[in-house]
C-alpha cells in the first residue's frame, strides 16, 4: 500500500451467521478498503494496523472507530499519535437502538392493559422527520401527541444532532452537557446507558471537531460489501471472502 494515508476508519462486518465478525480498516480520504482481517480482537486489530508500513502509520492523523475498546487498545498501541474519532454513525446507532428499547419496554406495558397504540410504530420511531412522507409525518405527530415516553426517547435523540453541525470544540462540550442533564431528567434507562457510555468516551466524540472525520466512508463499503456477499451466497473461507473484498473495494492499480 503506497501513499499518504492520513485518515483511517476500523469497522467491523459480519460474515458468519453465529458472531463470527471480520475487522476491516478503510483509507476515508481514499475511499478504500485497505486490508481485512477475522474477528474483533485487539491482536487482530493490531495486525490489521501492521499492514501498514511504518512510516505510513506515523502519518496518520485519525481513526474513525466505534465505542468498542478492542480498537481503541489496538489504536492506542500502534498509532499512538492519532486521534480516536467516535463518529456520528455509530452514536447515531446506539441512540435508536435505545430508542427502540423504550419502545419495547412501554409497548409490552400499554398493550398488558389493552392499549394498542404503540404497536407496529417500530420504524416511526427510526426515522428522521425530513425522511418522511406527508402522511408519516401526520402518523408520527398523532403519536407524539399521546405523551409517550418513547417520544421522550425520541426528542432526547433527535435534539442530539445539533451537536454533529456545531462549529467548535467549547460550544459542542456546552451542548454536550446540557443534553446530558436533558436525558439524566428523563429518567428512561436505555438512553442514559447509551449516555454513560458517551461520557466515558467523550474525548473521542469531540475529536470529531478537530478533523471532521466520519466512518460514512466505511458505511458505504460495507453496504458494497454486503452486495459482494449476497451475490456470493455466502463464502466458504475467510480467505475467499478477504480476496473479493479487496479486489472489488481496494481500488486496486490493475496496470501492467
Amino acid at each position: 500500500m503506497q501513499g499518504i494515508i492520513q485518515h483511517l476508519g476500523i469497522d467491523e462486518k459480519s460474515f458468519r451467521a453465529g458472531h463470527q465478525y471480520v475487522t476491516i480498516m478503510n483509507d476515508l480520504d481514499g475511499g478504500r478498503v485497505l486490508d481485512v482481517v477475522e474477528t474483533r480482537t485487539t491482536k487482530a486489530t493490531v495486525k490489521l494496523l501492521t499492514s501498514l508500513a511504518a512510516k505510513q502509520r506515523k502519518q496518520v492523523l485519525s481513526v474513525s472507530v466505534d465505542m468498542w475498546n478492542p480498537f481503541a487498545h489496538a489504536v492506542r498501541k500502534k498509532v499512538p499519535q492519532a486521534d480516536l474519532v467516535h463518529d456520528r454513525y455509530h452514536i447515531s446507532k446506539y441512540l435508536n437502538d435505545a430508542v427502540d428499547a423504550v419502545r419495547r419496554q412501554e409497548s409490552r406495558a400499554l398493550k398488558s392493559a389493552g392499549d394498542k397504540t404503540l404497536i407496529g410504530s417500530k420504524y416511526a420511531w427510526l426515522r428522521n422527520p425530513e425522511n418522511m412522507s406527508d402522511k408519516q409525518r401526520a402518523d408520527f405527530d398523532q403519536l407524539m401527541t399521546c405523551e409517550l415516553q418513547t417520544g421522550t426517547a425520541w426528542s432526547l435523540k433527535n435534539m442530539f444532532r445539533a451537536f454533529w453541525v456545531l462549529t467548535s470544540r467549547d460550544a459542542a462540550e456546552y451542548f454536550f452537557q446540557y443534553w446530558s442533564d436533558a436525558v439524566d431528567r428523563s429518567k428512561l434507562k436505555p438512553i442514559i446507558k447509551v449516555k454513560d457510555m458517551m461520557v466515558r468516551h467523550l474525548e473521542g466524540i469531540l475529536n470529531f471537531f478537530r478533523h471532521r472525520t466520519t466512518n460514512a466512508v466505511s458505511e458505504g463499503l460495507n453496504s458494497k460489501i454486503q452486495l459482494i456477499k449476497a451475490s456470493a451466497r455466502g463464502f466458504h473461507s475467510f480467505e475467499s471472502y478477504r480476496t473479493r473484498i479487496l479486489f472489488y473495494c481496494g481500488k486496486l492499480d490493475m496496470a501492467i
